[in-house]
Protein backbone atom coordinates (compact mmCIF):
# COMPACT_ATOMS: atom_id res chain seq x y z
CA UNK A 1 0.00 0.00 0.00
CA UNK A 2 1.34 3.47 -1.01
CA UNK A 3 3.86 1.45 -3.06
CA UNK A 4 2.50 1.02 -6.55
CA UNK A 5 4.03 2.72 -9.57
CA UNK A 6 5.76 6.36 -8.31
CA UNK A 7 4.33 9.53 -9.61
CA UNK A 8 0.82 7.58 -11.23
CA UNK A 9 -1.88 9.81 -8.98
CA UNK A 10 0.69 10.64 -6.76
CA UNK A 11 0.29 14.10 -4.91
CA UNK A 12 2.98 16.69 -5.63
CA UNK A 13 5.93 16.45 -3.23
CA UNK A 14 8.69 18.16 -3.74
CA UNK A 15 11.61 15.65 -4.87
CA UNK A 16 14.58 17.62 -4.19
CA UNK A 17 15.27 18.70 -1.07
CA UNK A 18 18.43 21.31 0.24
CA UNK A 19 18.86 20.53 3.94
CA UNK A 20 20.98 22.52 6.15
CA UNK A 21 21.35 21.56 9.23
CA UNK A 22 24.61 20.69 11.38
CA UNK A 23 25.64 17.18 12.41
CA UNK A 24 23.50 16.19 15.05
CA UNK A 25 20.83 17.87 14.63
CA UNK A 26 18.85 14.91 12.81
CA UNK A 27 19.26 15.74 9.25
CA UNK A 28 19.62 11.93 8.34
CA UNK A 29 17.28 10.93 10.63
CA UNK A 30 14.55 13.84 8.23
CA UNK A 31 16.04 12.13 4.82
CA UNK A 32 14.99 8.50 6.36
CA UNK A 33 11.65 10.04 7.49
CA UNK A 34 10.88 12.02 4.44
CA UNK A 35 11.38 9.06 2.35
CA UNK A 36 9.45 6.98 4.00
CA UNK A 37 6.26 9.85 3.64
CA UNK A 38 6.27 10.21 0.26
CA UNK A 39 6.61 6.71 -0.34
CA UNK A 40 3.41 6.19 1.55
CA UNK A 41 2.06 8.87 -0.44
CA UNK A 42 2.61 7.03 -3.79
CA UNK A 43 5.51 9.49 -4.94
CA UNK A 44 8.70 6.87 -5.08
CA UNK A 45 8.19 3.39 -5.33
CA UNK A 46 10.91 2.90 -2.28
CA UNK A 47 11.89 4.08 1.04
CA UNK A 48 15.47 2.50 1.68
CA UNK A 49 17.95 6.16 1.87
CA UNK A 50 21.11 5.69 -1.10
CA UNK A 51 24.35 7.53 0.68
CA UNK A 52 27.12 9.01 -0.89
CA UNK A 53 29.59 11.10 1.49
CA UNK A 54 30.36 14.30 0.00
CA UNK A 55 34.11 13.62 1.26
CA UNK A 56 33.99 10.24 -0.77
CA UNK A 57 32.71 12.63 -3.81
CA UNK A 58 35.83 15.03 -3.11
CA UNK A 59 38.22 12.44 -2.90
CA UNK A 60 36.85 9.86 -5.73
CA UNK A 61 39.06 10.18 -9.47
CA UNK A 62 35.23 9.58 -11.56
CA UNK A 63 32.80 11.60 -9.69
CA UNK A 64 30.38 10.46 -12.70
CA UNK A 65 30.91 7.05 -12.52
CA UNK A 66 30.64 7.29 -8.71
CA UNK A 67 27.24 9.42 -8.65
CA UNK A 68 25.64 7.04 -11.70
CA UNK A 69 26.32 3.80 -9.74
CA UNK A 70 24.60 5.11 -6.80
CA UNK A 71 21.92 6.48 -8.87
CA UNK A 72 21.03 3.03 -10.23
CA UNK A 73 20.70 1.98 -6.53
CA UNK A 74 18.37 4.41 -5.99
CA UNK A 75 15.84 4.14 -8.73
CA UNK A 76 12.88 5.18 -7.85
CA UNK A 77 13.69 5.64 -4.36
CA UNK A 78 15.91 8.28 -2.30
CA UNK A 79 19.45 9.52 -3.21
CA UNK A 80 21.02 11.50 -0.34
CA UNK A 81 24.65 13.39 -0.30
CA UNK A 82 25.60 14.12 3.03
CA UNK A 83 27.79 16.59 3.61
CA UNK A 84 27.61 17.86 0.56
CA UNK A 85 29.76 21.30 1.43
CA UNK A 86 33.18 18.89 1.52
CA UNK A 87 32.55 19.94 -2.25
CA UNK A 88 32.91 23.84 -1.56
CA UNK A 89 36.23 23.83 -2.58
CA UNK A 90 36.43 21.44 -5.60
CA UNK A 91 34.21 23.50 -8.10
CA UNK A 92 34.72 21.16 -10.91
CA UNK A 93 33.41 17.95 -8.29
CA UNK A 94 30.37 19.94 -7.76
CA UNK A 95 29.51 20.81 -10.99
CA UNK A 96 30.10 16.66 -12.23
CA UNK A 97 27.95 16.13 -9.35
CA UNK A 98 25.21 18.29 -10.08
CA UNK A 99 25.06 17.31 -14.10
CA UNK A 100 24.78 13.43 -12.22
CA UNK A 101 22.12 14.12 -10.42
CA UNK A 102 20.37 16.24 -13.07
CA UNK A 103 19.87 12.55 -14.58
CA UNK A 104 18.15 11.33 -11.98
CA UNK A 105 14.42 11.13 -12.89
CA UNK A 106 12.90 14.12 -11.17
CA UNK A 107 9.25 12.32 -11.07
CA UNK A 108 10.45 8.79 -9.31
CA UNK A 109 13.50 9.37 -7.27
CA UNK A 110 14.01 11.85 -4.56
CA UNK A 111 17.58 13.81 -4.47
CA UNK A 112 18.81 15.16 -1.56
CA UNK A 113 21.60 17.20 -0.47
CA UNK A 114 22.78 18.43 2.92
CA UNK A 115 25.15 20.56 4.74
CA UNK A 116 26.07 22.73 7.17
CA UNK A 117 24.86 26.22 7.16
CA UNK A 118 28.12 27.62 6.73
CA UNK A 119 29.25 25.25 4.17
CA UNK A 120 26.25 25.07 1.87
CA UNK A 121 26.23 29.10 1.80
CA UNK A 122 29.96 28.75 0.22
CA UNK A 123 28.62 26.39 -2.32
CA UNK A 124 25.69 29.21 -3.09
CA UNK A 125 28.33 31.57 -3.57
CA UNK A 126 30.65 29.31 -5.26
CA UNK A 127 28.08 27.68 -7.83
CA UNK A 128 24.67 29.05 -7.57
CA UNK A 129 23.08 26.93 -10.57
CA UNK A 130 23.73 23.74 -8.37
CA UNK A 131 21.33 25.69 -5.35
CA UNK A 132 18.34 25.89 -8.26
CA UNK A 133 18.62 22.16 -8.57
CA UNK A 134 17.06 22.12 -5.23
CA UNK A 135 13.48 24.08 -5.43
CA UNK A 136 12.79 23.12 -1.95
CA UNK A 137 14.94 24.26 1.15
CA UNK A 138 14.61 22.92 5.04
CA UNK A 139 16.64 24.49 7.50
CA UNK A 140 16.89 22.44 10.66
CA UNK A 141 18.06 24.50 13.35
CA UNK A 142 20.59 22.97 16.30
CA UNK A 143 19.06 22.22 19.75
CA UNK A 144 19.55 24.58 22.04
CA UNK A 145 21.51 23.49 25.77
CA UNK A 146 18.14 22.94 28.18
CA UNK A 147 16.54 20.73 24.86
CA UNK A 148 19.85 18.87 24.96
CA UNK A 149 19.57 18.12 28.51
CA UNK A 150 16.05 17.43 28.60
CA UNK A 151 17.00 14.87 25.81
CA UNK A 152 19.47 12.96 28.25
CA UNK A 153 17.03 13.01 30.67
CA UNK A 154 14.83 11.43 28.35
CA UNK A 155 17.69 8.97 27.47
CA UNK A 156 18.56 8.42 30.97
CA UNK A 157 14.95 7.67 32.11
CA UNK A 158 14.50 4.72 29.14
CA UNK A 159 17.86 3.08 30.48
CA UNK A 160 17.17 0.08 32.38
CA UNK A 161 15.68 0.71 35.93
CA UNK A 162 18.23 2.69 38.13
CA UNK A 163 21.35 2.47 35.63
CA UNK A 164 21.26 5.40 34.97
CA UNK A 165 20.01 8.83 36.35
CA UNK A 166 21.17 12.56 36.39
CA UNK A 167 21.52 13.92 39.83
CA UNK A 168 19.64 16.44 42.25
CA UNK A 169 20.78 20.24 40.77
CA UNK A 170 23.19 18.34 37.76
CA UNK A 171 20.50 19.78 34.76
CA UNK A 172 20.93 23.27 35.49
CA UNK A 173 24.89 22.88 35.72
CA UNK A 174 24.72 20.79 32.91
CA UNK A 175 22.65 23.09 30.51
CA UNK A 176 25.34 25.82 31.69
CA UNK A 177 28.01 23.67 31.15
CA UNK A 178 26.97 22.93 27.54
CA UNK A 179 26.00 26.37 26.62
CA UNK A 180 29.83 27.57 27.84
CA UNK A 181 31.38 24.43 26.46
CA UNK A 182 29.96 23.42 22.71
CA UNK A 183 27.88 26.49 22.62
CA UNK A 184 24.49 24.30 23.22
CA UNK A 185 23.78 23.12 20.29
CA UNK A 186 24.48 20.47 17.28
CA UNK A 187 27.31 18.06 18.90
CA UNK A 188 25.64 17.67 22.28
CA UNK A 189 22.81 15.28 21.14
CA UNK A 190 25.87 13.25 20.04
CA UNK A 191 27.15 13.93 23.39
CA UNK A 192 24.17 12.90 25.34
CA UNK A 193 23.38 9.75 23.01
CA UNK A 194 27.23 8.42 24.17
Amino acid sequence: SGGGTAGAGALHMPRALWVTANPGTGREVFTQLYARFIRACGAISREEVVWIDGQELANSSDVAELVAVRLAMANRGCIAVRDVDALADAREALRTLAAALGGADSSTTLVVVLGSPSGMARICRMEPAFESRFPTHVAIPDFTAAELVQFIEQEAQGSPSGSLCLEEGLAPRLVEHLNETYGGGARGKELGEQ
